[in-house]
């Protein structure tokens, strides 16, 4: 009996360690997975796009960013403040605001990516604080600005630079409910789309996931604006 047990006990623990080995690779692909679509998206230009026909629906709530005229074709994008792919998002679509094209209007809601991204939903909670003046906009730029610095600079800080007036409101905002359950509600809107990565964007109808390019971002602006055009005739 006491021979059984002595060989039994090894046994159990070439077992164990196997089976600790696989959990542990799974582990590591299951990180890497979500590594490689954070720091190397598919490239929506090559991917498959997805048809939502209640885009609608998602383009009820957010805030709008970029100039206030033209605004003929609606994107909505999801979006995560400490995230590198919606940092060159945002460049592509501020460069294209600064070029003149104002064809179409950006919704931008929040869909932090709290796994990864350890300062993401305090950033959208205090973007929301900083809406709370009107001062959305600039916050956003701020913080895609100085991205490699969100969690070293205090949000007052990024704040004042922002153009928030009233750092005593915006203070007390980021200790309350409000501004935290107006990102819920977008990251409930991007559960409901199927959101699984940022940026995620809808143009109008088509739906995408990654960083799309100045060039391809106009063509299907141009394509939705034609199909406007046509349907109206």
């Amino acid at each position: 009996m006491t021979s059984t047990s002595t060989e039994s006990s090894p046994r159990k623990d070439r077992i164990g360690n196997a089976l600790f080995s696989v959990l542990a690779a799974c582990s590591i692909i299951i990180t890497g997975l979500v590594v490689k679509r954070e720091f190397f998206p598919a490239s929506p230009e090559e991917a498959a796009t997805q048809t939502v026909r209640n885009w609608r629906e998602y383009a009820t709530g957010g805030h709008e960013i970029g100039p206030q005229e033209g605004r003929a074709v609606t994107i909505v994008e999801f979006s995560d403040f400490q995230c590198p792919s919606c940092r060159e998002m945002h460049r592509v679509i501020a460069g294209l605001h600064a070029a003149g094209n104002v064809d179409f209007r950006v919704l931008y809601r929040h869909y932090p990516l709290r796994q990864i991204h350890p300062f993401a939903l305090d950033a959208a909670v205090a973007s929301e604080c900083a809406a709370d003046q009107d001062r959305f906009a600039a916050f956003h730029d701020v913080l895609f600005d100085k991205q490699d610095s969100i969690g070293l600079l205090s949000w007052t800080t990024i704040a004042a630079r922002a153009g928030v007036r009233d750092r005593g409101a915006f203070t007390a905002c980021l200790k309350g409910r409000p501004a935290l359950e107006a990102v819920q509600r977008d990251m409930d809107a991007g559960d409901r789309l199927g959101v699984r990565g940022t940026p995620t964007i809808l143009i109008e109808d088509r739906q995408v996931t990654g960083v799309i390019s100045a060039p391809v971002l106009q063509e299907w602006v141009r394509q939705k604006r034609e199909q406007a055009r046509l349907a109206s005739n």
